[in-house]
């Protein structure tokens, strides 16, 4: 870190980095949005920005990271419906999830464009390594839960995170899928999710 600046003018450009860069990711995207941008829209010389982040990829990354605990804390909502009700929860916070997805512009440039491939290829292994972690310590303990209450069927819970995570990568090939029929097929997708994780009454 530069010594011109203090320890709480550090943490506060950090906010601002990642604020400015918020908007100026979901306006332009990570293509289009360059380092230039950034600091001029927080007030720092392009040199300084490498004392905060290594790359402006690293910072859509920290701000993807954000935006995806905002959602699934949002999603916890449903937590008692899932309770009630598994496949209609369950099915609910994968619908509501992919719909927040679609209406937050910055996961719209991920999923669109190449985003995700250049994220994986200029970022460091560890970094991508530790966010899927991440996801996995944040969902595996829920799936456990619910096999542990006889909710979901007992399959390697590892494998049950790695098919939900494939569900959203699916919006990558949206494109190749078309327009007209990808809805169709991601809603058949989910019906057939989750009735292959969710137990009947009769085997409960």
């Amino acid at each position: 870190m530069p010594s011109g600046f203090t320890e709480e003018e550090k943490e506060q450009i950090i906010t601002d980095l990642i604020e400015e860069g918020t908007k100026l990711f979901s306006i332009y995207g990570l293509k289009k949005t360059t380092i230039r941008d950034l600091t001029k829209a927080v007030g720092i010389s392009q040199g300084s920005f490498y004392n905060f982040f290594n790359s402006k990829e690293e910072l859509y990354f920290e701000i993807l990271d954000r935006e995806g605990q905002k959602l699934r804390n949002d999603l916890m909502k449903y937590s008692e419906l899932v309770q009630k009700d598994p496949r209609k929860g369950v099915k609910k916070i994968l619908l509501e999830a992919y719909t927040s997805l679609e209406n937050n512009d910055l996961f719209k440039d991920l999923f669109s464009e190449n985003t995700y491939e250049i994220l994986v290829r200029k970022l460091p292994e560890e970094k991508i390594d530790k966010h899927i972690k991440m996801d996995f310590s944040e969902i595996l303990p829920l799936i456990k839960k619910g096999q542990e209450k006889n909710i979901i069927k007992n399959k390697n819970p590892k494998a049950i995170t790695g098919i939900l995570h494939s569900l959203f990568f699916i919006t990558l090939h949206k494109d190749d899928i078309g327009e007209e029929a990808f809805n169709d097929s991601f809603n058949l997708l989910i019906d057939l999710i989750v009735d292959g994780l969710i137990k009947k009454g009769e085997e409960q």
